[in-house]
């Protein structure tokens, strides 16, 4: 027998409906946008350069104006604003190209299209969030005191705190905004015995690597292809929250510089679906970050216990222990405080008196040119070595002290 595969429910599927179709319209916006970067660059207008993104206040301001004729540079940089008005006399090196009215009919078009699409968009997402809240109970409000949905119970200790929606609750994971929450509860649902652990979860959203197994040898394979509308909503929330200085942030960039950014998404989008699955499930559960130096913690605690294994292997029998320290007492008012003396006699690094190298010896020797080197006559600067006393190695004076140790001159032998 087959087993089973996952069909969400009726509410689920239309609601899958909802979002992936706005998904379907960002990515039509998003290429309408590349496409106005591309017609500036045909017509020499360089203002990508400078404006950050083209399409908001300042940069959809010059964008009119370009299209209404104006071709004055000067008159299209002063409609910078803010932090950008520094940026004016670049403004106008960069606005002064070939824009023709050719080129202005193009970009009028795509932006009509571009708003019609931020339009649909919009409508979509407040159809989304009715739906949530009028068809799916278990995304309410709930107290995250006693975890009764849409009221609190009676003597409830958060009875002053309002109850939270499921949506606002994955909202507090870093890198997951509202619009990723919601693709959270439109493709795994809101019924999580369908995913007995956080790990089913994470492989049923394909963000766990295969491992393959032949003998011996074992290595990890590629994640696979799963869900496309969840698997992209879990990789920009990880590109999100590896820009947070959060714990999930510093797991990223932990991973992404010792195994690369491909792997160090991976394994901060698996985290997510894991966290997501906890919220959903248990609806008193909140999300608490561990914070940026929480790794830091564990690695030098873990550093501690595994040197005092270490010294405990080594010493059978022996116990390590840890004492603290006792600070000094601090000088009284008006003394100066006086270096204590070693008890071992004096630092050698510290006392200047000592000679820490001796002075080599300089020996004046013959050499002999040796018949596998290419020049017949003596190479200026071979003709003396310098030994070290009580040290057997002989160096050349040209490669200074640093030669190898016990090696001769490739270029003559001492007789």
């Amino acid at each position: 027998m087959l087993r089973a595969s996952f069909v969400p429910p009726g509410e689920i599927r239309q609601l899958r409906g909802l979002t992936r179709l706005r998904a379907s319209l960002t990515e039509d916006m998003a290429a309408g946008k590349k496409r106005v970067e591309k017609i500036l660059e045909d017509s020499l207008v360089k203002m990508p350069v400078a404006v950050t993104d083209i399409f908001g206040v300042s940069g959809r301001a010059m964008l009119n104006d370009l299209i209404s004729g104006q071709r004055d540079p000067k008159v299209l940089a002063q409609h910078a604003r803010g932090r950008m008005r520094a940026k004016i006399g670049q403004l106008e090196e960069l606005l002064a190209g070939r824009f023709t009215d050719d080129h202005g009919y193009l970009i009028a078009t795509l932006l009509t299209h571009i708003d019609a699409l931020q339009a649909s968009i919009d409508e979509l997402t407040a159809k989304i969030e009715e739906h949530i809240a009028a068809r799916l109970p278990l995304a309410g409000p709930v107290c995250t005191a006693c975890g009764v949905i849409g009221e609190h119970a009676p003597g409830c200790a958060g009875e002053g705190t309002p109850p939270l929606p499921l949506l606002d609750r994955l909202d507090e994971i870093p890198g997951i905004g509202r619009h990723i929450g919601q693709v959270l509860i439109a493709e795994p649902g809101t019924d999580m015995s369908v995913f007995p652990t956080a790990g089913h979860l994470a492989s049923w959203a394909k963000m766990t690597p295969r491992t393959i197994q032949s003998g011996a040898s074992i290595r990890h394979g590629r994640t696979g292809k799963g869900n496309p509308w969840l698997r992209s909503a879990l990789g920009d929330a990880a590109m999100a929250a590896g820009k947070t200085q959060t714990h999930l942030g510093d797991r990223h960039r932990s991973i992404r510089h010792r195994r690369g950014t491909q792997r160090a998404l991976v394994a901060t989008g698996r985290g997510l679906p894991e966290i997501a699955r906890c919220l959903i499930s248990d609806p008193a559960a909140r999300f608490t970050d561990l914070g940026a130096g929480y790794r830091d913690q564990l690695r030098g605690r873990d550093t501690t216990t595994r040197k005092i294994r270490e010294l405990e292997r080594a010493n059978p029998g022996m116990k390590v222990t840890l004492t603290p320290i006792s600070p000094a007492a601090p000088p009284a008012a008006g003394q100066a405080a006086t270096p204590q003396a070693s008890p071992s006699g004096p630092d050698p690094h510290n006392d200047m008196s000592l000679t820490r190298y001796p002075a080599p010896e300089v020996v004046a020797r013959t050499p002999t040119v040796l018949p596998h080197v290419r020049h017949r006559t003596p190479v200026p600067g071979y003709a003396g070595c310098c030994r070290l006393p009580g040290q057997g190695g002989v160096f050349p004076i040209s490669f200074g002290l640093g030669g190898r140790s016990g090696g001769l001159c490739r270029h003559s032998k001492i007789n």
